[in-house]
């Protein structure tokens, strides 16, 4: 019953505590995924409006090499697809071939493939890329995975006000992220493109 801005205050004013005690948790979680999460609260703890700092990016992109968690390398790749030129050195070691190895029936990490190929020009990675995500058999988008770890067994023992204050956050989080993939499409569906057969069935 209370109005929104009154809401929003209270939300704003709980938001450091909320998003360090969830990052504390999760980062202590043996699931690979919910750790990075964990960093990345941690750092939005410190720093809401700014991006993640070159530690966590780190963290973030070892996990992703070392993890066979398609979520971390979908994280991976579009965290450091957005991460600025000081931080871009963290993400050096991360491409998404990492995410469309460990995911490859996902529309979405072949798309990414497309679209960093075609941003170096390499016409031929992309098509194939675009040949390998009209063979894959799903289309997830990491969002769907980010939303509900408010929900997450090991926070559970929270205030069940930081666990709302986290919900409302995550929504913050996903606005880092960068799906290139509809670029990708668009550029390599156009309307002289699909005057070839295949690549009209493939699109």
């Amino acid at each position: 019953g209370k109005p929104a801005d009154a809401i929003d205050k209270v939300f704003r004013r709980l938001r450091p505590t909320a998003l360090a005690h969830a990052g504390q948790v999760l980062a202590a979680s043996p699931e690979a995924f919910e750790r990075i999460a964990g960093r990345l609260l941690m750092a939005r703890a410190n720093d809401v409006e700014g991006p993640p700092d070159a530690d966590t990016y780190l963290a973030l992109v070892s996990e992703a090499l070392s993890s066979n968690d398609p979520r971390v390398a979908a994280l991976a790749t579009q965290l450091c697809d957005t991460a600025p030129a000081e931080h871009a050195a963290a993400c050096s070691s991360m491409s998404p071939a990492r995410w469309a190895a460990v995911d490859p029936d996902n529309v979405q990490a072949w798309l990414a493939v497309a679209a960093e190929a075609l941003e170096r020009s390499d016409n031929r990675t992309a098509r194939e890329a675009l040949s390998r995500a009209a063979q894959s058999r799903g289309s997830r988008l990491i969002w769907s995975d980010l939303m509900p770890l408010s929900n997450s067994t090991v926070l559970q023992a929270l205030p069940p006000v930081e666990r709302q204050v986290l919900a409302a956050d995550l929504i913050g989080v996903g606005s880092l992220l960068v799906n290139n993939g509809l670029l990708a499409i668009s550029r390599l569906c156009s309307t002289d493109a699909l005057a070839a057969p295949q690549r009209r069935a493939e699109c």
